[in-house]
C-alpha cells in the first residue's frame, strides 16, 4: 500500500511515468492486476529514478549493472543485518544512494550507519475522512482494528483475554484481519464479529468503528498503516507501544498508548463512558494527520525521490 500510494502521489503531483515491480510471488494476484504490477526480473532494463521499498528481499548481483538517475531505499524492517549487508550494493548502483527509515526509533537502532533520513508512509486523508452524522451513545462503543491475517500481527496470548473483557463490558468487537485467532476468541459472542481481510474497504470499516486498537505480537510495526489511517478517519487510537507509530501520539491529547492489559482496558472504558473524550481525542488526531501529512511535506518527499530540488510550487 506504501507502494500504491507513492506511486499515486508521482504521477498526480508531477505527471511521473511510475512502473510498479514486485519481487514476491505472495503479492496480491488482485492488486497486481489492478495496479499493472510486473515481476522485477534481470533483464529490465528500466531506467530513471528507483524506489525500493522494503528491504525484506535479498538484492541480486545482476543490480549492478542498473545505474539509476537517483535511488532511494526506503528501510521498514528491524533487521540491522540486512541492512548492513545490502548496503555496499545500494551504494554501487548509486555512490549517492538515498536511505530513510520509516520511524525515528527504527533508525535509532540502526546506530551510526543510520545518517538518514525518517520518511512517512503516505495515506490518502481525502479517502480517510471522519464519520459525518453518526450519533455517539455513552455506554456503548464499537471498538476495532484490521491488519494481515497473520500470527505474528495478533498478540495471540493477551488479545484474546483483552477482547473478552472487552465484550463482558458491553463493547461491540469489529475486527478484520483476525481469522487466525478466531478459535481463540469467545464462541457465539453476539458482540462479535470477525471479517476477512480486505472484505471491507478499509475507509468505510474504519469510519464504521468508534475506537481504534492496536497490538502486535513478535512483529515489531515501524510505522502501521493502519493506526494512521485510524487518526485520519478521527478515531481515538488505543496502541500498544511496541510500534513506531506510537511516535505520533501524545498520550492523552491525541490518543492512547498502554503497556499493560489493564492499562488498555481502562482506556477503552473510559472513552465507552465519555462520549466528549472520543470527540477531542479523534479530533485532535485527525489534526495531527493533517500536519503530518501536509501536502508541502509530500510534495518534498516525492522530490527526493525524483531527485530534483525542492520548490515551493
Amino acid at each position: 500500500m506504501r507502494a500504491l500510494e507513492i506511486a499515486r502521489g508521482l504521477r498526480e503531483q508531477f505527471g511521473a511515468q511510475v512502473s510498479l515491480w514486485a519481487t514476491s510471488s505472495r503479492f496480491a494476484p488482485g492488486l497486481r492486476q489492478q495496479h499493472g504490477v510486473r515481476w522485477f526480473a534481470p533483464w529490465c532494463t528500466a531506467r530513471g529514478s528507483f524506489v525500493f521499498i522494503g528491504t525484506f528481499w535479498r538484492p541480486k548481483p545482476w543490480l549492478q549493472r542498473l545505474r539509476p538517475h537517483r535511488l532511494s531505499v526506503l528501510v521498514n524492517d528491524m533487521n540491522v543485518d540486512h541492512y548492513r549487508a545490502h548496503l555496499p550494493l545500494y551504494r554501487q548502483m548509486d555512490g549517492q544512494a538515498r536511505i530513510a527509515f520509516t520511524s525515528a526509533t527504527q533508525r535509532h537502532l540502526f546506530g551510526a550507519d543510520a545518517v538518514a533520513d525518517v520518511d512517512v508512509s503516505p495515506i490518502d486523508l481525502q479517502r480517510f475522512t471522519p464519520a459525518t452524522g453518526r450519533t455517539r451513545i455513552a455506554g456503548q462503543l464499537r471498538i476495532g482494528r484490521h491488519s494481515r491475517d497473520t500470527l505474528d500481527k495478533h498478540h495471540f496470548l493477551y488479545d484474546p483475554e483483552l477482547y473478552a473483557a472487552l465484550l463482558d463490558d458491553g463493547v461491540d468487537v469489529e475486527l478484520m484481519g483476525a481469522q487466525c485467532i478466531a478459535h481463540l476468541l469467545p464462541a457465539n459472542a453476539s458482540r462479535l464479529r470477525i471479517h476477512a481481510t480486505g472484505s471491507i474497504d478499509a475507509a468505510d470499516y474504519l469510519r464504521s468503528l468508534d475506537c481504534f486498537i492496536y497490538r502486535t505480537g513478535t512483529f515489531y510495526d515501524t510505522a502501521a498503516r493502519a493506526v494512521r489511517e485510524a487518526m485520519a478517519c478521527g478515531l481515538p487510537v488505543v496502541c500498544h507501544r511496541f510500534g513506531g507509530h506510537v511516535e505520533d501520539i501524545v498520550h492523552g491529547e491525541n490518543g492512547f498508548v498502554f503497556d499493560e492489559q489493564r492499562e488498555a482496558i481502562e482506556i477503552v472504558r473510559r472513552l465507552r463512558d465519555d462520549i466528549e473524550l472520543r470527540r477531542r481525542i479523534g479530533a485532535n488526531a485527525r489534526r495531527t494527520m493533517e500536519a503530518l501529512f501536509a501536502p508541502a511535506r509530500l510534495r518534498a518527499m516525492y522530490q527526493r525521490y525524483l531527485g530534483v530540488e525542492h520548490d515551493d510550487g
